[in-house]
This record gives C-alpha cells, structure tokens and sequence, in this order.
C-alpha cells in the first residue's frame, strides 16, 4: 500500500551552536540509542532513534512508504539573532537535503528559515529550492506575531514563485505553559492556533493575494472547518470582510492541503466535506506520535479505492510535484 506521510519530524544531530548560544537546539546521543535534545543545558525532549538516524529510519521504513521529513518545531529558534538563525537553519536544511539524497526510495524534505527576519527568510527559500527540498516550514506564529500579518508578504510571494510549500505548523500558542503537562497543552491549544493561523490567512486577503500559493496545513486545519461558516457569514454580510474575501471563504479553503491528523472519523469526514477529498493529505507526526492516521480511511469505503488512493498517496504526489 503506497503512502506519503507528509507530517514527520526530524532532530539533526552534530549541529553546533552558530554563535556559541546554549540555547541553540543540540542533540547528544545516549547509550541506549535514544538521544536528548538540550535547549540551555537542559533537556527539552528525549527523542527515539529514528528521529536523528535517517539510515536506520529507512530501515524500518515499510515499503512504498514516503516520508516527509520537517524540523522539530522547537528548532525554529525563533528567538535568535537573524543571521545566527540563518546559520543554524542552513546546517538544518543540509542534514535533510543530504539525508533525503542518500535514501531517495524513503524520504524528502522540508526546510525552515529564519522568519524572525522576513527579508533574511525570504533569501533562503532559494537555498532551500537549490537544496532540491519542495518546501518549507514555518511556525504558526513568529514570536507572537501571526502570519498574516503584511511583513510576510514578500516571503509569502517568494515561496509561490519558487513553487515551494509553506508547511505550517502550530507553534507555541498563547497560554501553553500554563499547562501541567505540555503534551496535554498541546492537545488543548494546538487545534485553535493551526485554525486561526489558516483562518487568518483567508481573512486578511493573503489567499486572494497570492493565488498559486501552496500551503499545507498540519493537523487538519484544527478548528478551522469550525470557524468556516462564520467566516462565510461574515464575508457575504460585512463589506470591508468582501474586500478582503471578494470569493467565498470556502473557494480559499479548497486551495489548501490538510493532513488528517485529526484522530476521529468524524472530524475527518467534516474535513472532507469542507475541502474535498483532493485536498487531504496523510500526515501522521512520527516519531513523536504512536498513530496511524490512515487507518481513519477504513471508516469512508464508500470514497472508492481510487478516492483513498489519491489521499493516501495521489495528493500528496501532486503537491510535492512528484
């Protein structure tokens, strides 16, 4: 069964701190044949094997599995100084461009840049291009600042004549540490963030700008297909909302790809409805989540074999350009 999971992560190992900063995101390995990420001396996440060595990932990959490889968000490193997050970034992106070249049957990739300095992330989507990487990936916000906000216009503009994705990726929302435990701050605060970053992309005219822009958006979306009929609302009654959304929200909505990371055939089926099965992509988040998204496609028999094969596979090939 051919499938290309376009949700997984990936920790680089024997990246250095650009600038001698503690802070910068370090993998040290362990006996055992996990690793720790240290972020300021500290462990931030013990990660499996298969996250940092890509030769034994493919190993236990199944066959005719593609994966795409993204940074853990947390190397983002948005806090940084640009042209030290542009280094950092840089060295990212080789470890995924290389790792990708060497196991071609197992993976490709994304990269990331700097965005905390729009001018210096727009620069490196063509190092990303030229690495033969198809996309980037970017937080849901940037240090707070979301992503429809018009300094990213530029970078936005660039990513659509490069034909390269924007994976975007629920980062560090409002409120998360405040939660006890952060896996359960992220189930309570991600699906809100990936929303309002995809719904304000539509609202602020981002979508009307930019027409060939591909976007990918990670964990279904979130609450997006719940805010879309209040945006429809809004667009059609509300003059200055038309200006920006002259088309239906819903048109806007149909040009983005969704991963089906949503955990409920239910949720999926809204998703489906909302954006058409041709809009719906496998995403899974290994190694950092023990679930098989696909197996939500055995509740939809009545999609048709070639409709779930375009899901599990089709799709995804599409935007990617494969």
């Amino acid at each position: 069964m051919r499938i290309i999971d376009t949700h997984t992560h990936v920790v680089p190992s024997g990246l250095a701190a650009p600038d001698h900063d503690e802070r910068w995101p370090v993998v040290v390995e362990r006996d055992d044949g996990s690793a720790d990420v240290l972020i300021a001396g500290r462990v931030f996440r013990t990660v499996p094997r298969t996250a940092y060595d890509l030769e034994h990932r493919a190993e236990q990959l199944a066959p005719d599995h593609v994966q795409v490889l993204s940074p853990m968000p947390e190397l983002f490193s948005y806090w940084g100084r640009p042209q030290a997050g542009a280094d950092y970034c840089t060295s990212v992106n080789e470890w995924i461009a290389a790792g990708v070249n060497k196991f071609r049957h197992a993976f490709r990739g994304f990269g990331i840049a700097a965005m905390q300095d729009p001018d210096v992330a727009c620069g490196q989507l063509s190092q990303i291009a030229a690495l033969g990487l198809p996309g980037v990936e970017i937080g849901s916000n940037i240090a707070g600042v979301l992503l429809h906000d018009k300094r990213y216009i530029e970078f936005f503009d660039e990513a659509s004549r490069l034909g390269l994705v924007v994976f975007i990726h629920a980062f560090h929302p409002p409120g998360i540490g405040t939660f006890t435990d952060p896996m359960a701050g992220n189930g309570v605060t991600f699906p809100n963030e990936i929303g309002q970053a995809v719904g304000g992309l539509i609202a602020e005219g981002m979508l009307e700008r930019f027409s060939d822009l591909k976007i990918l958006a990670s964990h279904g979306g979130g609450s997006f297909v719940s805010l879309l009929p209040r945006l429809q609302f809004i667009a059609r009654n509300y003059e200055r909302a038309r200006v920006l959304m002259p088309r239906d929200p819903a048109d806007y909505a149909r040009k983005i790809f969704y991963d089906m990371l949503v955990f409920s055939a239910p949720l999926l089926s809204l998703l489906l409805d909302n954006v058409g099965a041709g809009r719906v992509v496998v995403g899974s988040d290994k190694p950092f989540m023990n679930h098989d998204p696909v197996t939500l496609l055995e509740r939809f028999p009545h999609l048709g074999s070639a409709t779930i094969e375009s899901i599990r596979w089709g799709n995804a090939a599409r935007l990617l350009g494969l």
